[in-house]
């Protein structure tokens, strides 16, 4: 037997603008940190968050260092 549960798709991916829209009216708050990969690891910074994920980005720019979480918490 196969079960699919419900899940929810979006057509394009969510920008740091619509993101931000979402924490501003809701008062979520997501843990700050956020992983990348330097050299062959996968390194936490805690310095770095969806607002400065440590390089250059516009508010048209999907969304990054976000974690399942946050992601959950949009969804919803």
């Amino acid at each position: 037997p196969v079960a699919i549960r419900a899940f929810l798709l979006g057509r394009a991916e969510v920008t740091r603008r619509e993101f931000g829209a979402f924490v501003a009216a809701t008062g979520y708050e997501p843990a700050p940190g956020c992983w990348h990969f330097v050299g062959s690891e996968w390194l936490l910074d805690e310095k770095r968050s969806w607002r400065d994920p440590g390089y250059e980005q516009q508010d048209d720019h999907p969304v990054t260092c976000v974690n399942w979480h946050d992601a959950t918490a949009y969804a919803e």
